[in-house]
């Protein structure tokens, strides 16, 4: 099967959820398709060889945001920002040039922020993977907020991209949904139907990795993101004080790219931010417990997926861990209060076999219910559906 694969980024370096779960099906794909791959390469990093050697063709379109005048029209023009930020006329003409110049089966587009791209793909059947359902991202964080001009402001943002997500879900063959949480609130609070899947993540699993464990607490994930600020101030004012109360030589590393100065000015004996780093799973192996205090969001935290696959005991809230399989007190532990949560910590700390029991359970749940050979199955399964559906109506 011949595949189109348009990504919004880069998939390499594994240094944030999105590249991890597209690298990580391009590799479940890569001995099942022939695999033609066209991103936007906001680095500029070029086609590495790591994916050189899942595809059979690479093509990087060099990217940055669009100058703020034009931006600022377009938005008041009705046009939502996050459509605005991946618009790039030559990756636009390299689509259209790649569908009428080859033949492919399919087309496999990562989010709705790539369909304003759908007229160059003409009569391909389309499968949409949506990460996040970012218009109601956009609503949850238009609610906390206090400045009321702001509020409105990316209150209308929400509405026009969630407008935009609906427009590209009746526009596919297939819709593809990280969680089964996302999938139903495409149904209910979207009102959309017609052909939605969920596939959950796919990790790589191999053996349990030989880590050298620091005492340390690690969180890994994009620093722009706002749900993972949010998550990291709560953490560091309301949570960290009780556990470094009990632990006094703790260290908490928080690793991802693009950190703002709220969270930079966290730095200090205790707490390392270290930015963007080339391969985050070298601070998952050595961290004693993996936090994931995230409190709002959609989709799924591939975060906790790669450390449960490396074997770390993980402590995340409830929202953090939704839309994945797992149990607490089993696999995982869940908490949400400050007081709870610094509780949850502690006990990972202060028991070994807990932090054992916890990570080799971690890496059998994902071994059985997230390993790449049954996610790149899935995925063949709805290629084929998109293209005997190709043409109805969503």
């Amino acid at each position: 099967m011949k595949v189109l694969y348009l990504s919004h980024k880069n998939p390499v370096p594994r240094d944030e959820g999105a590249k991890i779960v597209i690298g990580d099906t391009l590799r479940a794909l890569a001995r099942r398709c022939d695999l033609t791959l066209l991103y936007l390469d906001w680095e500029g990093a070029g086609a590495s060889e790591e994916l050189k050697k899942l595809c059979k063709e690479v093509i990087p379109v060099r990217h940055s945001l669009p100058p703020f005048p034009k931006a600022a029209l377009d938005v008041l023009k009705g046009r939502p920002y996050p459509v605005l930020m991946f618009e790039n006329r030559r990756f636009r003409k390299i689509l259209t040039d790649l569908v009428q110049k080859r033949r492919f089966d399919v087309v496999h587009m990562e989010t709705p922020f790539l369909y304003q791209y759908r007229d160059c793909i003409g009569s391909l059947p389309l499968v949409l993977r949506q990460h996040n359902l970012e218009g109601l991202l956009l609503d949850h964080r238009a609610e906390r907020m206090e400045n009321p001009l702001r509020k409105y402001l990316t209150r209308w943002q929400a509405r026009r991209f969630i407008a935009h997500e609906i427009k590209a879900i009746h526009g596919s063959d297939v819709v593809v949904s990280i969680t089964e949480t996302d999938r139903e609130n495409m149904e209910s609070l979207y009102r959309c139907r017609g052909s939605i899947t969920t596939i959950p993540p796919g990790m790589v699993v191999n053996g349990l990795p030989a880590s050298e464990e620091e005492h340390c607490l690690v969180f890994t994930g994009r620093m722009d993101w706002t749900p993972n600020i949010e998550g990291m101030l709560w953490f560091v004012k309301e949570v960290f004080p009780s556990v470094t109360e009990r632990f006094p030589k703790l260290k908490l590393y928080i690793v991802g790219g693009n950190p703002p100065a709220s969270v930079r000015s966290l730095e200090d004996d205790r707490i390392r931010v270290m930015g963007r780093v080339d391969d985050v799973r070298i601070y998952i192996d050595r961290a004693q417990v993996y936090i994931v205090p995230i409190r709002v969001g959609s989709g799924i935290r591939l975060k906790i997926l790669e450390a449960m696959a490396r074997g770390k005991p993980v402590v995340s809230t409830y929202k953090g861990a939704e839309g994945i399989l797992c149990k607490s007190g089993e696999d995982i532990l869940l908490a949400d209060g400050p007081e709870e949560f610094a509780e949850a910590v502690i006990r990972c700390l202060e028991d070994q076999d807990l932090r054992k029991r916890l990570g080799r359970n971690a890496y059998l749940n994902i071994k059985q219910n997230y390993s790449l050979e049954r996610i790149g199955d899935e995925f063949i399964k709805v290629y084929k559906e998109a293209i005997k559906n190709h043409g109805t109506l969503h």
